[in-house]
């Protein structure tokens, strides 16, 4: 709608406080907002549309309607504006993104036989688990990790692979394993092991040498026995433990809360959250530290960038609290400067002078850490630009990758990144034929460029650079393309090192000789993480359709099964293949309705797959 009638209309709301909605063509809500005055904050939206925020223009652009409701005060506005934007998830709204960039070690205790994992998401809430970090460099943690998970024998492999194991693997004989699956080992000896793990990655001073002495007596045994290669083996990892533990000692913080916490009295065994924020120039960051009965559990880190607020800080902060916790049952004690907006039985607010003063220093260092990565993904794009010689830092780069395995099962991804950073939720799967040729990276390349920009004009973002895993081939199919859809949309590819000696190669078009990113720390990191991310992507499609495939073909040429009754098996069993083992023939005959020579053939085909 036209900017000048939509003030007209705004001119005619109350002056009072309220919230208003502003709607989009599809009749969905774009943005809500509150005001002290519905008539002049919405007024402002419309009378000098240059001096607004860029994403406050875009959403003037889509404006087609408002609506209103007006309420009796300002924090009545604050509490209804909450729950509308609850209610509506509108797209213009500031949303507290989560920072999943630091690791974290787990040890799952509710596991027969447990393993040192890590992971970015850790599942504080669920099972007896230990719970390690978070540490900054994903690459030490997982070095880390390995080292002493083959160090002390414990189990590498995941619990469906290790439930459906019936031999042991090649992991025991070279000593990196003592094959629990098999059982090839004494009473009580994995557990001493995993407390060894345990005492090494969360205790201090005497626990965590302990863990190194046992080490250190099993390297001199082996030795002594003449196995030069395991001792070896262990030397290198001791050293590896040793350099990593000086990093990584006992978590200041951690001990500070947790004393703390002792000697506050009044929260022994409770529940308790530090809410703390730090503001920057260029963003807001909340992290929330969590500790439960006594003990730190870690924390969780959310932001948003500070030009998405363009009112009071402090009371977006305190509307974004609220929304966290709305989704929280769990009873806790949380102490923060801000209180969330609505009264919530669940949520109790005390102020603790001396934790906060704790968490603040903590999540500056967070924040200071986080802006620093932004700056160098900053750096890589004006690289990008500079190489490519772009009009402008591109914004919305489009990363593709193909993944494929004998010429089955093909598939593509298309992962986004805004500003340096991945966009998930934008994220795309492509299906793609088969060919009769088998593998083909370059027709099913143009295959998944076509599609995507195909009506790009019409409908869809338009990306400010497309970049590809590949080299100068996929880049001449992606000009192909490009220049045959007649649009002007730069195109570049990322080759990967053939050896750790050498360099990823930029291929520029019109340039001869690809550019070396061993020139550009910034850009190979940046460009490296796309490639890497489009690849994890697409093979985790790949895998899902080449499982539903290899489903599919269990049922083939098997009399009494037609497509209708195969149609109906693959709506009702929604596991993998593998788990058909769980099944005897006469149980799978009775749920699925077909004969018991069905089923046993089925079942043979399932063995002999896995064999």
């Amino acid at each position: 709608m036209n900017s000048e009638l939509l003030l007209e209309i705004a001119k005619q709301l109350p002056v009072t406080p309220g919230c208003y909605l502003f709607w989009g063509e599809h009749d969905n809500v774009l943005y809500v907002g509150k005001a002290k005055s519905l008539r002049d904050r919405v007024s402002s939206y419309f009378r000098l549309i240059d001096k607004l925020s860029i994403k406050t223009q875009a959403l003037v652009k889509h404006i087609e309607r408002i609506t209103f409701m007006d309420v009796d005060s300002e924090h009545s506005a604050l509490i209804l504006e909450n729950n509308l934007i609850k209610e509506h998830n509108p797209k213009y709204n500031i949303r507290l993104r989560d920072d999943k960039t630091y690791p974290y070690m787990e040890i799952n205790l509710s596991e027969e036989y447990p393993r040192i994992m890590v992971v970015r998401r850790p599942k504080f809430s669920e099972g007896k688990r230990y719970i390690f970090g978070p540490y900054v460099s994903g690459t030490d943690v997982r070095s880390v990790a390995r080292a002493l998970n083959k160090s002390l024998r414990l189990r590498g492999c995941s619990l469906q692979e290790f439930h459906r194991r019936k031999h042991a693997c090649i992991l025991y004989e070279m000593k990196q394993c003592l094959a629990p699956c098999e059982q090839k080992l004494e009473e009580g000896e994995y557990a001493q092991r995993i407390q060894y793990a345990i005492d090494f990655l969360g205790g201090i001073g005497r626990k965590r040498e302990s863990a190194l002495a046992f080490l250190k007596r099993e390297m001199r045994e082996a030795a002594e026995r003449e196995d030069f290669e395991f001792a070896a083996s262990l030397r290198d990892n001791i050293k590896l433990l040793n350099h990593w533990r000086k990093y990584y000692g006992p978590n200041q913080i951690r001990t500070e809360v947790e004393q703390l916490l002792v000697s506050s009295g009044g929260m022994e065994g409770k529940s308790v959250d530090i809410v703390s924020y730090a503001i920057h120039e260029i963003a807001v960051d909340i992290v929330v530290y969590e500790i439960r009965k006594n003990l730190w559990m870690g924390h969780k880190h959310f932001f948003f960038a500070r030009k998405e607020c363009e009112g009071d800080l402090q009371e977006e902060i305190s509307r974004l609290l609220s929304q966290y916790y709305d989704t929280k049952s769990e009873e806790r004690v949380v102490i923060s400067e801000l209180l969330p907006l609505a009264d919530q039985s669940m949520v109790q607010i005390q102020r603790a002078s001396l934790l906060l003063k704790i968490a603040n220093r903590e999540t500056q260092k967070i924040q200071e850490e986080r802006i620093k990565r932004l700056s160098d993904f900053a750096q890589g794009l004006l690289s990008l630009q500079r190489i490519l010689n772009l009009q402008k830092v591109p914004e919305r780069i489009e990363c593709y990758d193909i993944a494929i395995w004998q010429g089955k099962s093909p598939t593509a991804s298309q992962v986004v990144f805004i500003h340096g950073t991945p966009a998930k939720e934008l994220y795309r799967y492509f299906h793609l034929k088969e060919r009769p040729e088998g593998n083909n990276d370059f027709l099913m390349l143009e295959e998944v460029l076509t599609r995507r920009l195909h009506n790009i004009k019409s409908c869809g973002e338009h990306p400010d650079l497309i970049v590809v895993d590949g080299g100068r081939g996929q880049l001449s199919v992606m000009r192909r393309v490009v220049l045959r859809l007649k649009l002007a949309i730069p195109v570049t590819a990322i080759a990967k090192a053939k050896s750790k000696a050498k360099y990823d190669a930029l291929y520029v078009p019109d340039r001869k000789n690809p550019y070396s990113l061993a020139k550009d720390r910034s850009l190979s990191v940046l460009l490296a993480s796309m490639r890497d991310e489009a690849h994890r992507f697409s093979r985790q499609l790949h895998h899902k359709s080449e499982e539903r495939r290899q489903f599919h073909s269990l049922f083939d040429g098997i009399s009494g099964i037609g497509a209708r009754t195969k149609e109906k098996i693959l709506r009702q069993f929604r596991g993998e293949y593998r788990d058909l083992q769980k099944y005897s023939a006469e149980e799978l005959a009775k749920e699925w309705e077909i004969t018991l020579a069905a089923a046993t053939q089925i079942l043979e085909r399932v063995a002999s797959t896995l064999l």
